[in-house]
């Protein structure tokens, strides 16, 4: 399968099934955070309750999109998506499953309150640091502005949480005309029906939530082992036609064209020449074909190398100072970059069906 050697094929069984394993603790570690309230409170029986929170679960990681599951991919240096040892893919994989199911089952086994998010993402910084050191990881970096905005939704998400739920207390203690919510529920007797209907939706938006948002993170894992290990049929969207990303290809290239290498300092000039270099590379995968048949398997990695390189290195050129182009060129090759990522974010439905399922099930396990 994939042409792989029989080992390296076990391997990627492996790692694809540590990837479900994640989501499926991830499923049973967060559960209680959904499903707690609509059975302290007699709203709704457990098991009714724990299948209702699955079936939501399930739902959300099929609508939730891909933008927190390539969040997930690029906070790894790009040095490490684009390196085609496998070896080195399966190792980086492998550590940061692990290192993440570990906490998660352990914390979830003391009954310790733990974020399953902050667990992945502290395990990918881990990894990316550890590739920086490498032989031959030299100036690879993580992402640290992604990083940062990750951290940030992390730390933040707490403390509005908080100042929400103490603001909106104060609001109904003050205006409500029914105390019946302030008092501690009956053990046999279910709330009245308002209150009924409203802990059920907010267990509903939990569940959904949780799917769109931790189950794109099991994505985005599955997607790095796939790429990592199989790249040549996973680099691109097998959807898409990679010839169409010439349009865009030519926009870069007049938008690189206009940058004058005279005013730019030596790390800035580096930079432009690893752009040009990206978009020469591609003119010459490119030459010569008029369908995708022509293009050889091996250069579907090449073109998603190129998209990566084009848009890290892009961005970093582009932000600096000397760099005098207006707004209008600036957006243009923004937009033109976006669209060729296009081709490289995506994750095909048995992914998504993979990740649901084991997050689905995960779910109506271990919530007690």
């Amino acid at each position: 399968m994939f042409g792989l050697e029989p080992h390296v094929l076990l391997l990627l069984g492996i790692c694809l099934f540590a990837a479900c394993a994640f989501e499926f603790v991830n499923g049973f570690h967060d559960t209680a955070n959904a499903v707690a309230t609509v059975i302290y409170t007699n709203t709704l029986r457990p098991w009714v309750a724990v299948v209702w929170s699955a079936f939501w679960n399930f739902i959300g990681v099929f609508s939730g999109g891909i933008a927190v599951a390539m969040g997930i991919v690029y906070l790894l240096p790009v040095e490490s998506l684009i390196d085609q040892n496998v070896y080195h893919g399966i190792a980086m994989v492998g550590a940061l499953l692990v290192a993440a199911i570990i906490w998660n089952i352990g914390t979830w086994y003391y009954g310790i309150p733990s974020s399953s998010s902050h667990a992945l993402i502290g395990s990918i910084l881990g990894v990316g640091i550890a590739f920086s050191l490498l032989p031959g990881g030299k100036g690879a970096a993580i992402n640290w502005s992604k990083a940062s905005e990750s951290g940030l939704a992390l730390l933040l998400g707490p403390l509005l949480g908080f100042t929400f739920t103490i603001g909106m207390m104060f609001l109904l203690k003050r205006f409500s005309p029914s105390k019946a919510i302030f008092k501690e529920p009956h053990k046999r007797k279910p709330p009245p029906l308002f209150i009924r209907l409203t802990l059920i939706a907010t267990c509903t938006l939990v569940s959904f939530f949780h799917g769109s948002n931790d189950g794109q993170k099991g994505v985005g894992l599955i997607m790095l082992i796939l790429i990592g290990i199989v790249p040549v049929h996973f680099a691109l969207d097998n959807s898409k036609n990679p010839l169409d990303l010439r349009d865009s290809l030519t926009k870069v290239e007049y938008v690189i064209g206009r940058v004058n290498a005279t005013e730019l300092g030596a790390a800035d000039q580096k930079l432009l020449a690893e752009v040009r270099a990206q978009t020469a590379d591609l003119d010459r995968v490119f030459a010569g074909k008029t369908k995708v048949e022509d293009l050889p398997k091996p250069a579907r990695f090449e073109i998603r190398r190129a998209i990566l390189l084009l848009a890290n290195r892009g961005k970093k050129l582009l932000a600096s100072e000397s760099v005098s182009l207006n707004t209008a060129d600036r957006d243009t090759y923004k937009k033109a970059v976006d669209q060729m990522s296009s081709f490289t974010d995506y994750a095909p439905w048995q992914v998504l069906l993979m990740v649901s399922l084991s997050l689905a099930c995960g779910t109506m396990i271990g919530w007690q």
